[in-house]
């Protein structure tokens, strides 16, 4: 990956967010996580593409790997909560829900009064955040 001969984490952690997202459509589950280990090996200085890649790996490693995925979900909600990331801290919370966290599931819904985005208050319906 080009990015990665740059050793731009920028670059780096969104060709991997891209990657990712292709190949679980294509249904490489293994390539999918492949991708986000790749893109958060590097320590970042641009956190918002690394919070992206972190949600997708959340996502994409919440069954096959829930241990790796809750350290992520983690780092997500350290990230965002930081950075006044509002919707990646909700999903943060999505993520922690899914992976059984309670207070996490009570949490995400009122953490979401104020983002506007549809496809962010579907995530959080009951059958969506609890697993």
């Amino acid at each position: 990956m080009l990015a990665t001969e740059t050793g731009d984490h920028c670059w780096i952690a969104t060709v991997a967010h891209g990657q990712a997202r292709l190949a679980a459509a294509r249904g490489d589950a293994a390539g999918a996580l492949g991708w986000c280990r790749t893109g958060l090996r590097p320590q970042p200085w641009y956190l918002w593409p690394r919070a992206r890649l972190l949600d997708a790996g959340c996502e994409l490693a919440a069954l096959p790997s829930p241990a790796e995925a809750g350290r992520w979900a983690a780092e997500l909600a350290e990230i965002a909560g930081r950075g006044a990331m509002q919707e990646l801290t909700v999903r943060a919370l999505a993520h922690r829900a899914r992976l059984g966290d309670r207070r996490a599931a009570v949490a995400a819904p009122s953490a979401a009064l104020d983002v506007d985005n549809p496809a962010l208050h579907r995530l959080l319906a009951p059958e969506g955040v609890v697993a």
